[in-house]
Formats: C-alpha cells, sequence, structure tokens
C-alpha cells in the first residue's frame, strides 16, 4: 500500500513539473505506426482518440541494398476498410545504412515519387511533411547528409518539410540540414546482454549522451517506447528477438520467474514480421526473457531532456501504434508522459 502511494506521489510530482513547461494546447501528441498494413483495430483507434493524437508517422517503406541495388522493401499496403482518422500523416522511409555506401543520390527523384504515389493509393491527403530514418554514422554522415539535403530542396519545391530521426549517438556529430528531428528516446542498451537491465529504455544509458544534447543545434521532438521484447537466449548467447510469438503455450513455454520462460519443447518460428522471413527454431532449454517499457524510466528521462531543451517537450511521441503493445503502459501512466490533465 505504501509503495503504490509512493508511485502515485512520485507521478503527481512530474506531473507538476511538466505542467511549469509547453502547455497542452501547444503540445502535439504523436505515434508512430510501424505495420505493413494500412488498418487500425478498435483498440488503436480509441488510442488516437482517448490521447488526442494530433500527428502518425506512418512507415511507408524501407529502402535496403539488394543486388547492388537500392530497392523498398516491406511496403505498406491499404487493408480492406479505408482508414478515417483526424491526424496529420508523416510519411515515414527507412533507409538501412547500406544504402549509404550505395549511389543513394540517383534515388532522390524515385523516393519522392513513390511517396506521392503511395499516398494516393493509401488515400491519404495533404502531406506536409516526410521522415527519413536512418543509423548513419560519421563515416556515412556526408553522403547521408548530401542525400537530406536533394531531397530537402525538392520537398520544398512542393511546398513540404523534412525531418529525421535522431539516435543518441548521433547528438556528437554536425546536425543535418533539416526542418526538425525526432530524438529516439528507446532502444537505448544492448539488448543482446542478458544482464542489461532494460535495453528498451534506461535513464542510466541515456544520461552520457545528454552531456551534447543543448548544444544540439536542431529543434527536436523526442519518442518514447511503449513496446516490449521477448528475447530468446541459450544461457548467456543472445539468439533472436522472438517477433508477436505467444509465449503463453504451456505446451511450448514454462514460465519460470515473473519475466523469464523456460522453452520445454523445439518450436519453428519465422525469423521477423516479414512474409518472406526464413526461419528460427526455439529449442528446449532455451530462455525468453521478457522486456518492457518502463513509465519511470520514461517520466526520469522525458524530465532530464526536457530540463535541457525544453522544445523537446512541444511533441510527445510513442513508438508504437499496435495493439499488442498499447497495454505495456496504464491509462493514467500514458496521460501524465502526454500532459493530459
Amino acid at each position: 500500500m505504501r509503495r503504490i502511494f509512493f508511485i502515485s506521489l512520485c507521478l503527481m510530482i512530474v506531473n507538476l513539473f511538466f505542467s511549469c513547461g509547453s502547455t497542452n494546447s501547444e503540445r502535439v501528441n504523436a505515434v508512430y505506426f510501424w505495420k505493413t498494413i494500412w488498418k487500425l483495430d478498435s483498440t488503436e483507434y480509441n488510442f488516437i482518440k482517448k490521447y488526442n493524437i494530433q500527428k502518425l508517422y506512418l512507415r511507408y517503406f524501407d529502402l535496403v541494398e539488394k543486388n547492388g541495388k537500392i530497392v523498398p522493401n516491406a511496403s505498406l499496403t491499404q487493408g480492406r476498410d479505408a482508414v478515417n482518422i483526424n491526424c496529420e500523416i508523416v510519411p515515414t522511409i527507412f533507409i538501412d545504412y547500406r544504402c549509404l555506401n550505395n549511389n543513394i543520390l540517383d534515388y532522390v527523384e524515385k523516393i519522392v515519387e513513390r511517396i506521392g504515389a503511395m499516398s494516393k493509393t493509401l488515400d491519404i491527403a495533404n502531406v506536409k511533411c516526410i521522415q527519413i530514418d536512418c543509423d548513419y554514422t560519421a563515416k556515412t554522415l556526408d553522403n547521408y547528409y548530401k542525400f537530406l539535403s536533394e531531397i530537402k530542396q525538392l520537398l520544398k519545391q512542393k511546398n513540404m518539410s523534412l525531418s529525421v530521426t535522431i539516435r543518441l549517438h548521433q547528438l556528437s556529430m554536425k546536425a543535418p540540414d533539416v526542418d526538425y528531428g525526432v530524438l529516439m528516446l528507446y532502444n537505448t542498451g544492448d539488448f543482446k546482454n542478458r544482464d542489461c537491465k532494460n535495453p528498451i529504455l534506461d535513464f542510466a544509458d541515456v544520461q552520457p549522451y545528454l552531456k551534447n544534447l543543448k548544444k544540439y543545434r536542431l529543434p527536436l521532438k523526442a519518442a518514447y517506447p511503449n513496446f516490449e521484447w521477448k528475447l530468446l537466449f541459450n544461457g548467456k548467447n543472445f539468439k533472436h528477438i522472438l517477433y508477436g510469438e505467444d509465449i503463453s503455450d504451456t505446451l511450448v513455454y514454462k514460465r519460470i520467474s515473473e519475466n523469464t520462460y523456460k522453452v520445454i519443447s523445439t518450436k519453428e518460428l519465422p525469423l521477423s514480421p516479414s512474409p518472406d522471413a526464413s526461419v528460427i527454431f526455439v529449442n528446449a532449454g532455451n530462455d525468453v526473457v521478457i522486456k518492457k517499457s518502463v513509465a519511470s524510466h520514461i517520466l526520469k528521462v522525458r524530465q532530464e531532456v526536457e530540463y535541457i531543451r525544453s522544445d523537446i517537450g512541444n511533441e510527445i511521441i510513442f513508438y508504437d501504434l499496435n495493439s499488442a503493445n498499447i497495454g505495456n503502459l496504464s491509462d493514467s501512466e500514458y496521460k501524465i508522459i502526454f500532459g493530459i490533465d
């Protein structure tokens, strides 16, 4: 009982801190949508309505290198019924870093044309901005920034803006010439290390990078996690992330602690959500370790980054809009993180 009271008190204090920053009328609540079929179930529709979601970052396709060429992969397709929501849609393109070593500048016009064509097919109008997501490094930075510059100039002719994702390690690099960045405040630890406390988000992993935040010359928004990982280990050795696997199947998994399951019989699984993915095996004796997004970690990180850069609080984004993830945080936790009274 005391523990519940203490947690509630902490949430109230954090909420008071946030209320001193940007007002609810100024703040934009947003989400990422990262599936391959553009449709929403009732849980996802209700999430948008309940938490006043005004912007949705919609993954259109990935760019990957295949046989020496850059090609789209896992493109978004329209579901049976059109999605009817009152949100600004930001088409988002993920670029595999290996594409940056190829002649990616030759694909600028094709990428913009493909985004326009997909918007028509998906019945998405009034696109004001697109976003590029790429885990670039210091070695690929120059080629990537040239690519962004050309994309930006082409979008400017269409009265559209350009945003990018920014990972924590990229804060130490010069900022790209784009309209704004989304600081990805998730996937901050080493999920392959079984002893990592919380690889999804832990303030201890974020803190070392914050020294570069104040001087980073780009308007920023923030994205926080609401997902969980099912991590397959053979002893201490990481094997795979189990996407969408039902570990309540007692013929295959036996719960041995709050967040750990023992595999008791071998099972074949797809390697990833992609329909053409290869398969993996969970073998008897393996362990599945569950790592979840934790509200107290999110609130701590949010408090610190907004203390350093108040503009980050102008838009709060969750990754991602998926009914399988939504229940990982409570209604009161979402309201406090979003800043809803």
